[in-house]
């Protein structure tokens, strides 16, 4: 479904088109959506910091029948850091195989990428 790399290269980005093309995919056609566009749509909620979008998007692939892989898991770390949740990130890194010394490398840059990221979920006192 390359309208879902659409919904990533089109800024600023429309989650909510993504989410009504995908609800209207599985309701009206009858249609599974494929990994291809379960990834385009997880990097797009990635680029715009929605970590709801992205929760949504993660329960699509049980759904579908996909299983995680290392990019979906590298995704989800990234929209972690990217949104100053730190602890979620963590979790995340977890079931991310450090064997491969390129997936180490883009860690690290994502590291990088989000050190000084805040997080926005206010304190409870």
């Amino acid at each position: 479904m390359q309208i879902f790399c659409k919904i990533y290269e089109i800024k600023p980005i429309d989650l909510q088109i993504g989410l009504d093309l995908l609800q209207a995919i599985k309701e009206e056609l009858k249609l599974s959506p494929s990994r291809t566009s379960l990834d385009f749509f997880l990097s797009a909620c990635v680029s715009d910091k929605d970590p709801h979008c992205a929760r949504l998007i993660w329960e699509e692939y049980k759904k579908a029948g996909h299983s995680y892989n290392v990019m979906t898991y590298i995704r989800m770390y990234q929209l972690h850091l990217a949104c100053g949740e730190r602890a979620d990130a963590e979790n995340v890194l977890k079931k991310i195989s450090k064997d491969d010394p390129h997936i180490r490398c883009i860690i690290q840059a994502c590291n990088s990428a989000f050190k000084n990221v805040k997080s926005k979920k206010k304190k409870k006192k």
